[in-house]
């Protein structure tokens, strides 16, 4: 699981930007290969894989609507992070909390 990695989020204006740091439980190379995301209009789930085995985010209640088909990832592999972008629904909504509960 990838819940005790320390990731953090930010509200970047028409998106939401979750920064999923990956040193920990990378060793190895971070590829873009390796990583897959998707996204529900209320949560999304993160997942990747390495050889020790498949690490994952789930996130299945957000605090708001996002739009699935307008968010993405993006692998940093120097750094060994994983950005998710959430796409909000409601760009005026400024995110104070990620998760519904």
């Amino acid at each position: 699981s990838l819940k005790n990695c320390g990731y953090w989020f930010e509200d970047a204006g028409e998106s939401v930007k979750v920064s999923v740091p990956m040193g920990g439980v990378c060793p190895g190379e971070l590829t873009k290969e390796a990583v897959a995301a998707s996204f529900t209009r209320l949560g999304f789930k993160l997942e990747v894989h390495l050889s020790d085995g498949t690490h994952s985010l789930a996130m299945p209640e957000l605090a708001y609507e996002i739009e699935p088909g307008r968010s993405c990832f993006k692998v940093r592999e120097k750094t060994k992070k994983v950005l998710v972008y959430l796409h909000k629904t409601d760009v005026s909504k400024q995110w104070n909390k990620l998760a519904a509960v």
